[in-house]
């Protein structure tokens, strides 16, 4: 198995990964952390698919995400 096979799998595994956590959290915690998991999970699995201004907005998007999450819990806790 050739390096290059080996970062694909490891990075379909890491999307995987971050995709059943997102759903639980979706399901379990909150909606909004959920989102936030998913996203980085479509972002690293579909990435090499993808061409770049996709990626380039999928990030945008998990970006965003990640702000409305700073927020609500700076607000939250003050």
């Amino acid at each position: 198995m050739d390096a290059a096979s080996r970062r694909a799998r490891l990075r379909g595994g890491l999307a995987g990964v971050l995709l059943v956590v997102g759903v639980f959290l979706w399901i379990t915690v909150a909606w909004w952390l959920g989102l936030f998991h998913i996203l980085m999970g479509l972002r690293r699995g579909l990435g090499p698919r993808l061409g770049p201004v996709a990626q380039r907005r999928l990030r945008y998007v998990e970006w965003i995400v990640a702000a409305v999450i700073l927020v609500a819990v700076i607000v939250r806790w003050s």
